[in-house]
C-alpha cells in the first residue's frame, strides 16, 4: 500500500468518524454544505442545531388574543379575512438569508443578520426595533435559529413568533438526490428547479414576510406551502382592529421535513404555529400539525390536519396591556364580507379556544334574518354550526354575529356580513359565482369555475369533504360517487368573495 494511498484512506476514515460521533462534541459543519445535510438527514448534528422537542401540553396560562376585524355598515368592510394575503410586486425583496445566494437566497435552515425596524413593535409590553427572520417558518428577537425540527410551546429555549415553523428548504428541487459520501457531493437526476422563495416587504409602520411555495428537506418540492407573517405598529391598517400581528395562509400542503421524522412531507415531529417569549408565561399556540387534512382539536391536543390552516387569518395582539383573562379566540376563517345570490345557502363554522390554562369557552348565534343555528358545542373549543340562506325579501346588508364567552366572563365576537346579491344590485357577484350540473347527482359533479381560487365541497352539517386550489382552471370534475345522499354545498373564493351552490347527491 503507498504512502498516498494510506494518508487518503485515513483521511475518509476520520471524516466517517466525524459523521458518527456524539452530536455534543461535534462542532456543526458549514450550512449547505455535503456534511451539514448527511449529519442532518442521520440524526448526529450538535443539540444546539437539533434540539429535543418538548413534549409539555400545558395550555398558555395568558398573553395573545385573536381579534378578528369588526365589520363597518358598507360593503367595503376594509381588510377582512380574505384580503390577508398580500400579493407579491416589486416592492417586495429576496429575504437576504445569511447562507444563500443572491438573487433568490436559496437555502435550508438559514437566517438573516438583524434587521432594523423602522417602527416600534410592541412585544410583551417591550418596545422591539430589531428582529431576526428565520428560513424555516418564524422570526425572532434574542438571536437567529436554525433549528428545523419543532418545538411544542411554551418552550424555555425559543423567543420567536412562528407563522409555520417547520423544516422549510428553498433549494433546487430534486426528488431523486442521494449524497455519496466517498465524493462529498450529492447526486442527482431531472430537471431542478427553485423550490419557492421568502420575501419581505418593510414600510414606515409594517413588515410583512412572506413563504411563497416553499418545500421541504431534503430539497423537495412535490408539496408546498405558502404562508405569510405581518408585524405592525398597531396602527397599520393592514392588521385590523388595533392588532399588531397577523398570520395569513394559503395553500398548505406539507408539515415534516425528513430530518424531523417526517416521510414524504407527513408523520413525525409536528409544525407549530404560535407565540413564544421563552419564559414560560408569554405564548400562545394555534396548531401543531403532522397529516393532511382539516381536522382540528384545539391548540393542545393531537397534531392538527394541516389543510385546517388553507386560506385563513389570525389577527394578535402582544400588546397585552396586562390583562388576567384574554378573551376566547376566533378560530373563522371565512371571509368577513359573503356575496350571496338568492336562494344560495352555506354552512360556516365558528370556532372559538380560550387561551388560558384549563379554559372552558362556550358561544351563541346572534337573532340574524338570514342565519339558523345547526348545532352547538361547549367546552375547551366552542362550535357553533350556522346554516347562512340568503333569499327574496332579505334586507341589503344581513350580519351573523357569534358570541363567545369563556368561565372567567371575557367575550369576543366574530361577524359576518351576508350581501343579498338581488337587494343590492351588484352585477359582478358572476365574477365568483360557480355552476353544478347535473343537480341532482348520483356520480361526477361538473363545476364551472370563474377564475383562480379556493374550491371546497361541504356537507349539511359543514365539514369539509374537498377541498382544493386552482389556477387558470374553467371546468373541475369531481366524483361524488362515494359520498352519502343528500345536501351539499360548493363553495368557491377568488380571495375577496365567497360564493355557495347547492347540490343534491341521490
Amino acid at each position: 500500500m503507498t504512502k498516498n494511498y494510506k494518508k487518503s484512506f485515513a483521511m475518509m476514515f476520520a471524516a466517517l468518524g466525524i459523521l458518527t460521533a456524539n452530536a455534543q462534541n461535534v462542532v456543526a459543519p458549514a450550512f449547505n454544505s455535503p456534511t451539514y445535510e448527511h449529519m442532518k438527514l442521520n440524526g448526529t448534528l450538535p443539540k444546539n442545531i437539533h434540539l429535543v422537542t418538548n413534549t409539555n401540553t400545558a395550555k398558555s396560562k395568558s398573553v395573545i388574543q385573536v381579534t378578528p376585524s369588526v365589520l363597518d355598515s358598507t360593503v367595503n368592510s376594509g381588510n377582512g379575512t380574505c384580503d390577508c394575503l398580500v400579493a407579491i410586486d416589486a416592492s417586495f425583496t429576496d429575504v437576504p438569508f445569511t447562507n444563500g445566494v443572491a438573487p433568490y437566497y436559496s437555502n435550508d435552515d438559514g437566517y438573516t443578520n438583524a434587521i432594523h425596524l423602522p417602527f416600534s413593535f410592541n412585544y410583551y409590553g417591550q418596545p422591539v426595533d430589531s428582529i431576526y427572520i428565520n428560513n424555516n417558518g418564524n422570526i425572532s428577537f434574542s438571536s437567529p435559529y436554525s433549528t428545523f425540527t419543532a418545538d411544542s410551546f411554551p418552550s424555555a429555549n425559543y423567543n420567536m413568533i412562528a407563522a409555520f415553523w417547520a423544516d422549510v428548504d428553498t433549494r433546487d428541487t430534486s426528488s431523486t438526490s442521494t449524497y455519496d459520501s466517498l465524493t462529498g457531493t450529492w447526486l442527482t437526476t431531472g430537471t431542478t428547479g427553485p423550490n419557492g422563495r421568502v420575501y419581505y416587504k418593510m414600510t414606515a409602520t409594517s413588515l410583512i414576510i412572506r413563504w411563497d411555495n416553499v418545500g421541504y428537506f431534503p430539497r423537495k418540492g412535490d408539496k408546498t406551502n405558502t404562508f405569510q407573517l405581518i408585524i405592525s405598529d398597531g396602527t397599520d391598517p393592514l392588521i385590523p382592529g388595533g392588532n399588531n400581528v397577523a398570520f395569513c395562509y394559503g395553500d398548505m400542503q406539507w408539515t415534516t421535513g425528513s430530518a424531523s421524522s417526517g416521510i414524504n412531507g407527513f408523520g413525525g415531529i409536528p409544525s407549530t404555529t404560535g407565540i413564544n417569549k421563552g419564559n414560560g408565561v408569554d405564548y400562545f399556540q394555534l396548531t401543531r400539525n403532522d397529516h393532511d387534512g382539516t381536522d382540528y382539536d384545539g391548540p393542545y391536543g393531537v397534531a392538527d390536519g394541516v389543510s385546517f390552516l388553507d386560506n385563513s387569518s389570525y389577527y394578535f395582539t402582544t400588546n397585552t396591556g396586562g390583562s388576567n383573562n384574554i378573551p376566547p379566540l376566533a378560530l373563522t376563517n371565512l371571509c368577513d364580507t359573503i356575496f350571496m345570490a338568492d336562494d344560495d345557502s352555506i354552512t360556516a363554522n365558528f370556532i372559538f379556544i380560550g387561551p388560558e390554562n384549563q379554559q372552558t369557552v362556550s358561544a351563541q348565534l346572534m337573532p340574524s334574518p338570514v342565519a339558523t343555528e345547526l348545532s352547538n358545542t361547549s367546552g375547551i373549543m366552542a362550535s357553533v354550526n350556522v346554516l347562512i340562506t340568503a333569499g327574496p325579501g332579505k334586507t341589503k346588508f344581513n350580519e351573523v354575529k357569534v358570541v363567545a364567552t369563556d368561565n372567567g366572563g371575557a367575550t369576543s365576537t366574530k361577524r359576518i356580513l351576508v350581501v343579498s346579491h338581488t337587494s343590492t344590485g351588484i352585477n359582478d357577484i358572476k365574477s365568483t359565482s360557480v355552476s353544478v350540473s347535473p343537480n341532482p347527482t348520483n356520480g361526477t359533479l361538473n363545476i364551472r369555475l370563474p377564475k383562480s381560487g379556493q374550491l371546497r365541497i361541504l356537507n349539511s352539517i359543514g365539514e369539509v369533504i374537498i377541498s382544493e386550489n386552482y389556477t387558470g382552471t374553467s371546468f373541475v370534475n369531481v366524483d361524488m360517487s362515494t359520498q352519502a345522499n343528500g345536501i351539499y354545498f360548493v363553495q368557491f373564493t377568488n380571495g375577496k368573495e365567497v360564493s355557495t351552490t347547492k347540490f343534491v347527491k341521490n
